[in-house]
């Protein structure tokens, strides 16, 4: 992760950060797991473009298997790269496409 900031700000797969990132940290991690194939394991930098806050999460099958909606863990990597922090997230894609028109809620309204 040292050389996160270096990258060019266009997702490359070819490069060793990426693979660290978005394939032998989740192997790695879905090894500790004790039950393999009730979890997804999924890094990520960013779709096209690179993203400030790389992460890597853990989806219990039960209840998502997508980032876009649900409950999961994730390890959310700090802007500067010098650590990380375990969250529990929730998916807002999913909302933001059922209710693009209504994206501000009418209790926000004043």
């Amino acid at each position: 992760m040292n050389t996160y900031l270096q990258l060019n700000k266009t997702v490359d797969s070819k490069t060793e950060t990426y693979n660290c990132l978005c394939k032998n940290i989740p192997y790695e991690i879905r090894n500790l797991l004790h039950n393999k194939t009730k979890y997804i394991v999924k890094g990520s930098m960013g779709q096209g473009n690179r993203t400030d806050y790389p992460w890597i999460s853990i989806l219990d099958k039960n209840i998502t298997t997508t980032t876009q909606k649900g409950l999961y863990i994730v390890f959310l990597f700090q802007r500067n790269m010098n650590g990380f922090y375990l969250t529990l997230n929730q998916g807002i894609t999913n909302f933001d496409n059922l209710y693009k028109k209504d994206s501000k809620l009418s209790f926000c309204k004043e």
